[in-house]
């Protein structure tokens, strides 16, 4: 199990644990046992099995129960509020905006305890009498429904990706992927293959890995298995093979055609040929120099910046901006001034012992609800660089969100716009923004726009990326990463570049160090 299959099993306890309404610091101790796996820099399952528990930062009752968990899978508390909580009513925790106390509401005062019925009680308007909810809260809940049903059975890309590697590197007949997974959409409903052996090697196959045949015929075999993953493997003979890897690589219902030179990734643009006349290159995964968005356990990182800066270094990177929250931050654990000044100093002291790599002093500051800025102006005017990020308040309106963002836009220490569209992909949808006003916004301020490459995120969409630059707005890729495993995540953000027809020329953190270090002295001192 990974430390979030380990906090996940904590974090469920915690909620069923206020469900039930249990004592209060009982649940927030589960919430804090939670948190602090999340956070570990190293694998809590391995340091079990190495019989160095006594080396975990938890007191004892609590590794048992870890311990529980870890060869069991589940441990006798959250069995016992299992046993007592129907399946129906737990998964109304996977709902944005429901938490213990409104689902305790929903379940033992209004008799709901299913999302059908939910949904239904929404439709009848039954909910916005009710303390505690109101009508924009039952129209907020009936919009996230409807959302998460939308969203069931989907795989996000790095997911799909994934299994796509597990099939690969098991099947032992020809199987080439086809469809979304080479069309590098946001998400995949289906993963689709096509192969040249027989029906019998792939059902034996796929049965082998616990999927279901669910459908068949002399073209296809559609399987399933109990997480609701779906795979559609396409027969072909020989001579047809790669004609059937392309077909299904085109945009169902498309008029749009293209020769086999267009990548599979360009073949939703009308305007493909355009682009592949002026550019005979677009942006690939090695062209990126440094990592600008990273997290470290200054703020809610599960690692030491010192274990970034090395992480960086074994891909090859030559900078990196550390952009841990702000002090408004507070449920990430984000930095005050006094904490800045450690940071500071540490900084200064692994840029004197890393010489060929630099680490820029940066901030993810929170957008306050009026546009402003974390820190007074003689701290913000320390930084290297201030990514601009909405994490609170989303639900304003379109005039209100776009009015908020430009005045941070506006604010002259502003660097970078992080994740424009605050989306969650299938969990939420991203806030109402004027995308243009914002993009003419940034053109006219000097701020660049990232692409928040998290996989969870892919913000800003690969749709809007084109209309960015050609509005002049300058663009970074960014893993936002909170881990080592994060620094990964770069490459989910080249791809979407790479959709959006965007060379390696457009993207900021292609530069090199010295490059990269003009650029930043540059927009200090155009703007401050």
């Amino acid at each position: 199990m990974t430390n979030s299959d380990i906090a996940d099993i904590f974090s469920l306890t915690a909620k069923l644990l206020e469900l039930h309404s249990a004592n209060p610091f009982v649940v927030k101790a589960y919430q804090k046992l939670a948190y602090e796996i999340e956070r570990l820099p190293y694998d809590l399952s391995t340091k079990l099995a190495e019989f160095k528990s006594f080396e975990l930062p938890f007191s004892q009752s609590s590794i048992e129960k870890i311990k529980e968990v870890v060869y069991s899978g589940s441990f006798s508390v959250l069995n016992e509020l299992l046993t007592k909580t129907p399946p129906s009513v737990i998964e109304m925790f996977n709902i944005q905006g429901l938490g213990p106390k409104k689902i305790q509401t929903i379940w033992l005062q209004l008799g709901i305890d299913n999302l059908a019925d939910l949904l239904h009680a929404c439709y009848e308007n039954r909910l916005s009498d009710i303390k505690g909810f109101g009508k924009k809260t039952q129209e907020a809940i009936q919009k996230s429904i409807e959302f998460y049903y939308l969203s069931k059975g989907k795989l996000h890309l790095h997911n799909a990706f994934a299994w796509r590697d597990t099939f690969l590197n098991k099947v032992s007949f020809p199987l080439y992927e086809t469809g979304k997974l080479l069309t590098w959409d946001n998400y995949v409903e289906i993963l689709e293959f096509v192969t040249i052996a027989s029906p019998e090697e792939v059902y034996a196959f796929f049965v082998d890995l616990n999927f279901l045949l669910i459908e068949k015929n002399e073209y296809l075999s559609i399987f399933k298995n109990a997480e609701n993953v779906t795979v559609k493997v396409y027969f072909a003979e020989l001579n047809r093979l790669q004609e059937t890897i392309f077909l299904h690589t085109l945009e169902v219902g498309s008029k749009l055609k293209f020769g086999t030179n267009i990548a599979p990734q360009h073949r939703y643009h009308h305007d493909a040929e355009l682009y592949y006349s002026k550019y005979s290159k677009f942006i690939e995964n090695q062209d990126i120099k440094g990592l600008v968005h990273c997290h470290s356990t200054y703020s809610d990182g599960k690692n030491t910046l010192e274990q970034m800066v090395k992480a960086c270094l074994d891909v090859g990177y030559e900078y990196m901006v550390i952009t841990d929250h702000s002090q408004s931050a507070f449920y990430a654990n984000g930095l005050t001034p006094s904490r800045l000044e450690v940071q500071w100093n540490e900084i200064d002291q692994l840029n004197s012992k890393f010489r060929n790599f630099k680490i820029f002093k940066g901030i993810e500051s929170d957008i306050l609800r009026d546009g402003s800025l974390d820190y007074s102006v003689d701290i913000l005017n320390q930084f290297d660089c201030v990514i601009a990020s909405v994490h609170s308040h989303l639900k304003m309106d379109k005039q209100e969100a776009t009015q908020r963002i430009i005045k941070a836009i506006e604010n002259p220490y502003t660097r970078i716009l992080g994740h424009l569209t605050g989306r969650l992909l299938l969990i939420r949808e991203g806030y109402p923004v004027d995308y243009q006003k914002v993009f003419d916004a940034c053109a006219r301020n000097l701020v660049a726009i990232e692409i928040n490459a998290n996989p969870y995120r892919l913000d800003l969409d690969w749709t809007l990326l084109r209309q960015a630059v050609d509005s002049g707005v300058e663009i970074l890729i960014n893993p936002d990463a909170h881990s080592l495993e994060g620094i990964k995540d770069v490459l989910w953000g080249v791809m979407l570049a790479n959709k959006a027809f965007l060379t390696a020329a457009e993207v900021v953190n292609t530069k090199c160090l010295t490059e990269f270090e003009a650029w930043i002295k540059q927009k200090k001192s155009a703007r401050t």
